[in-house]
């Protein structure tokens, strides 16, 4: 019985360990089972751990996949079987097409094509399918719609293709005779059915046929009028007829029609920032009277009033224009301003600033010179470089540099001493000095005659390297001379000095100095004194002047303690500065003297403004005049959204006007005149008085379908919006009227909807008599728990602060980084529990020896796997990456070494960019390949703009990267303002298209 059991028991054994070996194989279903539209039907049903197999795609899929067999199972890399690209389907000229079926242009796709406007299918099939072998079928072809021939009476002359008109072909209909009239459309034009829009006209004699006319009667009324006559009518009191010419009998009929109108004055439209009442009122009749008052910042241009009362007058016109211009300043007309200098526009708006320059002889009044409602300030803005005459009470002019009493310019002086009795004792001399041309000048060295009462004595003298003798003459008057040791001799220059006491203090400290040394500068006019400080023997010092004058040398040299000779001369004067349209009566010289004056000669049709001569005054000119034409060339023919009126001109003198009057759809800013100034033209300013579209016009509405040609909207256009919180979720329609827009109307909301709360139920608790939700309470999900109180409440429009769900069981996200590696999707979760375990699996290129994981403990995250992505030590690389509409174009490989290319190719209507190859490098593919992609126009992007493609036999829908399209308007359109080009270039699937309108 033993035996017998042991034998089985070495049967079993024996079976088991063959169970293990078969199950160590790889098995051909399972390469079928988790690999979709690979052909498997050459493989074995079984495959020995080690062997490899290589599987293509079933027909119509391209891919390629290596299969290991190893002894967990297959292990394959490669590509996958996607479904074969077919390429680009082609244009058809005239059509378009739209892809039915699929989402791209691969097997099992359909397109199916669609003629444009005026066009018809002539192709049996209308689609293309995307099979194994490529497109199906050629592409289909439209041909244009035709009409059939035009048939006209003999006396009628018909221009255009007549004989086999095409969609959209336009017949142009007159009579032979000058004589006839059509009785007809002047044109026709062929249609998308393939036929005419309107009968065929015939020709008959002219004649017009009277009217009845509203309000009025004819003078001359008779049954039928002949070509070129007249029709006389006459309106009834309180009527007049339209504006325009007599009607007239033409072979179109009535010139004009004629109307008779009521006479009354009308507000067009509310000025724009004005106001005026009576307010909702805009016809007004003879007598009636208006007020407008215009918003800050604008005025009445023709009172420069802010508010006005206007009269209707009985010819239906407003005595005075109803439109509140902008403030604004004219260019200052200051005689000393110097033009070329300043930066003043011709039109200043309010509280702009500018900057400018003065003539010479004058100096700014202000840094900048500001608009303001009373024009330029300050006024004037250049004041004259002069010094007024100096207040010195208690003082006795002694003499001065010229005769006048009242006015002292640049480098004038004045020399004065103290009455008895005042100090400080002695001449003073004073000068008029400018430091710079923008500053005013000033007098230097005024020192003020002050009574001695108080007694202020001076210290005892000490007088190094010498000594001092001191006399007083009264208690508030002392003096001191003092000599100097044998060797030295007085700073000041003689062999003895003399100081005077003043309020206690001496009029300077004596100094003795070494006989070789020099002391003071020379008594020379004109000259700074310098500082206290000896110079020895060999030495020099700078010589400066008082201003308007150099110093001749530039430099003293102190030879034998004494100074060598120097003067301060008047400075010269460089050629005097160029006037336009002037020249000078004399020779060209590079220097002129002190006092040299000159004298400005204007040309012909110039006048001169100032005085002629000029002189040289310490290196400078003073006021140089102007020349300023007396004559304007012929104005503008358009400027600024007007056009001149008939003028036969070609030359215009200063002062004249001339007529404009505004395009259509503009206003005048101001007068319809331009007037010649100074030989210039000042010109009137038309705008346009619309809406601007806007997308954001207040903080609460949205505005929506925005789909606008102009970026204005004429009076009357409407935009429509929507209101958002805080408001009532409620829509309207906004209308642009005399060019501002009107405001919405959004209900408020009490409330805001509640917060929310994360991992959080809401319960609604209280809500107010409008069913707005007015407190609300939070139920927390498992396992979390609310950290303050469950209910909130909105109070005065706001929701008190909300709860928060938390928990120490759930742990938080974002979950931990690694570096380069990702958390595995398998254990991706939207809550991580206590205990959840995340895996971590490095990116491409990186391997780890020891697992990376985290573990969910305590409501944090412990890492558990020390693990760490590092760098593949394998330098191989998988199949290249896939690269959107390309494909390699050799046949791709299970594995690439080190330095291996691949190159790729764009799909049809693609363009490769400047790179198409990518490089194994350390395990990875290396190198951007992209395929730019082409631009697409669709018909109804060209309907929608206007446009078309201007040479029909390029009509191209789609345009490969980088290539150009050119446009043109269709028949009847022009080119919007500021339209882009119409010669536009692809930019990876981007083109800016060109309106018309």
């Amino acid at each position: 019985m033993t035996v017998y059991t042991s034998r089985l028991i070495v049967l079993a054994l024996c079976v088991c360990s063959f169970t293990v070996v078969k199950g160590q194989g790889c098995a051909k279903q399972d390469i079928t089972k988790n690999y979709a539209n690979f052909d498997t039907s050459a493989l074995e049903d079984n495959y020995e751990v080690g062997q490899s197999v290589r599987v293509t795609c079933h027909d119509g899929y391209v891919g390629v996949y290596r299969f290991n067999c190893k002894a967990t199972g297959w292990d394959g890399r490669g590509r996958p079987c996607q479904p074969k690209p077919c390429g680009h389907p082609g244009d058809t000229p005239n059509g378009d097409f739209e892809l039915t079926q699929g989402e791209d242009f691969v097997l099992g796709a359909m397109v199916k094509y669609k003629c444009r406007q005026g066009y018809v299918m002539q192709s049996l099939l209308d689609y293309r399918a995307c099979l194994s072998q490529g497109w199906s079928n050629a592409v289909p072809i439209c041909e244009v719609v035709r009409c059939p021939p035009v048939n006209t009476e003999d006396n009628v002359i018909a221009s255009g293709n007549t004989e086999e008109g095409r969609y959209q072909d336009v017949i142009h209909f007159e009579c032979k005779s000058a004589r006839d009239m059509l009785d007809g459309p002047q044109e026709i034009h062929c249609t998308e059915d393939g036929k005419w829009n309107d009968r065929f006209p015939i020709c008959i004699e002219i004649k017009c046929l009277p009217v009845e006319i509203q309000n009025g009667r004819i003078v001359n009324e008779k049954p039928e009028y002949k070509e070129d006559e007249q029709l006389r009518f006459e309106c009834n009191k309180g009527f007049q007829a339209k504006p325009g010419r007599k009607p007239q009998c033409t072979r179109h009929g009535w010139s004009i029609t004629p109307e008779c109108e009521e006479i009354v004055c009308r507000v067009e439209s509310r000025p724009t920032n004005a106001v005026i009442k009576p307010e909702g009122q805009t016809v007004f009749r003879p007598g009636q009277r208006v007020e407008i008052t215009c918003s800050e910042g604008y005025w009445l241009f023709w009172t420069k009033d802010t508010s006005h009362k206007v009269l209707c007058k009985s010819d239906g016109q407003w005595e005075r224009s109803l439109i509140c211009e902008e403030i604004t300043c004219e260019y200052p007309r200051d005689d000393h301003l110097y033009d070329y200098w300043s930066r003043f526009p011709r039109t200043g708006r309010l509280g702009r600033t500018s900057d400018y320059s003065c003539q010479s002889g004058y100096y700014k009044a202000a840094e900048k010179a500001k608009c303001t409602e009373n024009g330029w300030q300050p006024k004037p803005l250049c004041l004259a470089s002069v010094c007024e005459e100096p207040d010195l009470p208690h003082a006795n002019i002694i003499r001065k540099s010229v005769s006048r009493q009242t006015h002292y310019t640049h480098g004038e002086w004045i020399e004065y001493e103290c009455e008895t009795g005042y100090e400080p004792k002695g001449r003073i001399t004073i000068h008029c000095l400018q430091r710079d041309a923008g500053s005013a000048p000033q007098w230097s060295g005024i020192r003020q005659c002050r009574g001695s009462a108080v007694v202020k004595r001076c210290d005892a003298l000490d007088v190094e390297n010498g000594f001092a003798v001191e006399k007083r003459e009264s208690s508030s008057s002392a003096t001191a001379h003092y000599a100097c040791d044998p060797g030295h001799k007085p700073f000041t220059g003689p062999w003895w000095g003399e100081l005077t006491c003043t309020d206690g203090k001496w009029s300077e400290t004596p100094l003795c100095i070494r006989n070789e040394q020099c002391g003071a500068l020379p008594n020379v006019p004109h000259l700074q004194k310098n500082a206290p400080e000896a110079v020895d023997q060999g030495d020099t010092r700078r010589i400066e002047c008082e201003p308007g004058y150099k110093p001749v040398p530039v430099s003293a040299q102190c030879q034998n303690g004494h100074w060598s000779n120097v003067t301060c001369e008047p400075e010269a004067c460089g050629p005097p500065p160029r006037v336009d349209n002037a020249v000078i009566d004399s020779d060209y010289q590079d220097h002129y003297r002190e006092n040299v004056c000159l004298t400005y000669k204007c040309r012909a049709e110039f006048k001169m403004e100032g005085e002629s001569r000029v002189c040289c005054q310490s290196g400078q000119w003073l006021d140089i005049p102007k020349c300023i034409s007396q004559f304007c060339s012929e104005p503008d023919k358009e400027r600024n959204n007007s056009r001149l009126l008939p003028s036969n001109k070609e030359k215009y003198r200063n002062g004249e006007k001339v007529q404009y009057e505004c395009n259509d759809g503009y206003v005048l800013l101001n007068t319809g005149e331009a007037t010649c100034e100074n030989g210039q033209w000042t010109y009137p300013q038309c705008v346009w008085n619309g809406c601007e579209v806007q997308t954001e016009l207040w903080p609460h509405v949205d505005v929506a379908d925005v789909h606008f040609q102009e970026d204005k909207i004429k009076h009357g256009g409407t935009m429509r919006y929507t209101c958002k919180e805080p408001y009532n979720w409620e829509f309207g329609t906004l209308t642009c009227r005399d060019g501002q827009w009107g405001a919405p109307k959004c209900t408020s909301r009490t409330c805001p909807y509640p917060p929310f709360v994360e991992n959080a139920k809401m319960t609604v608790e209280k809500s107010d008599t409008e069913g707005l939700i007015t407190e609300v309470s939070y139920t927390c999900t498992e396992p979390y728990e609310l950290s303050s109180a469950a209910t909130i409440a909105c109070k005065g429009g706001k929701w008190e602060s909300p709860p928060n769900c938390q928990s120490d069981k759930v742990c938080p996200k974002p979950v931990p980084e690694e570096d380069n590696a990702s958390v595995s999707t398998n254990f991706i979760k939207r809550i991580y529990m206590e205990g959840d375990v995340l895996q971590y699996t490095c990116e491409t290129g990186y391997e780890s020896e020891r697992p990376i994981s985290y573990s969910c403990r305590g409501g944090e995250w412990v890492k558990s796997g020390r693990g760490k992505c590092s760098p593949s030590r394998r330098d191989q690389c998988g199949p290249p990456p896939t690269v959107d509409s390309a494909e390699v174009i050799s046949t791709v490989k299970h594995q690439y070494e080190e330095g291996n290319r691949v190159e790729y190719q764009c799909q049809a209507k693609y363009t490769i960019s400047q790179n198409r190859h990518m490089t194994c490098h350390r395990g990875q593919w290396t190198g951007e390949v992209k395929c730019l992609k082409p631009c697409t126009v669709t018909n109804a992007e060209m309907d929608k703009n206007h446009i078309e493609f201007k040479y029909g036999e390029k009509n191209k829908l789609y345009a490969p990267h980088l290539d150009y399209i050119t446009f043109e308007c269709k028949r009847w359109k022009r080119p919007r303002p500021q339209s882009p080009d119409f010669r536009q270039q692809c930019f990876d699937g981007s083109m800016t298209l060109p309106r018309c309108v």
